[in-house]
């Protein structure tokens, strides 16, 4: 910074530890300012956290499994839609129970489907999810950070 005369701040850090198999995985999107860093458990072929580390700067993931969203975000998120579905007037005609089926089919594909890693759509084939493309690939996923500036 005193050399070049420009303010910089580091914009993130993350530490990861693998006990076992595993390994850490990078990308670094070619604009250079997002990136993501994934520990990855298990076996699979190597590319498999790189591709992981693109889907997350593709998909921009908040949490990798749901439990970590706070209820008290859940229940807001579950009120917003139970509103617009109190708008709807197609909705009026329709069953309690299948009412109560199409808030939780929302909130799985709005909401969770959108900040949880886990539950996105693969950015390569969103007809199949990230936790079931590990599967196959015989790895999980421990942790990962996404980097981009302000964030």
């Amino acid at each position: 910074m005193g050399l070049i005369g420009e303010n910089m701040q580091l914009g993130g850090v993350a530490r990861f530890v693998i006990d076992g198999d595993g390994v850490v995985g990078s990308y670094i999107h070619n604009d250079k300012t997002l990136g993501a860093l994934v520990a990855r458990a298990g076996g699979g072929d190597a590319a498999t956290a790189k591709e992981v580390c693109q889907h997350i700067v593709f998909a921009k993931p908040v949490v990798l499994d749901r439990t970590e969203i706070d209820q008290a975000e859940v229940d807001k998120e579950m009120a917003f839609l139970r509103d617009q579905v109190a708008e709807d007037e197609s909705m009026k005609s329709k069953p309690e129970q299948a009412v109560a089926g199409i808030l939780q089919g929302r909130l799985n594909k709005n909401f969770f489907g959108t900040r949880v890693l886990n539950e996105q759509g693969w950015y390569r084939d969103d007809s199949k999810k990230v936790a079931k493309l590990l599967e196959e690939r015989g790895c999980a996923i421990q942790a990962f950070k996404f980097f981009s500036p302000g964030a």
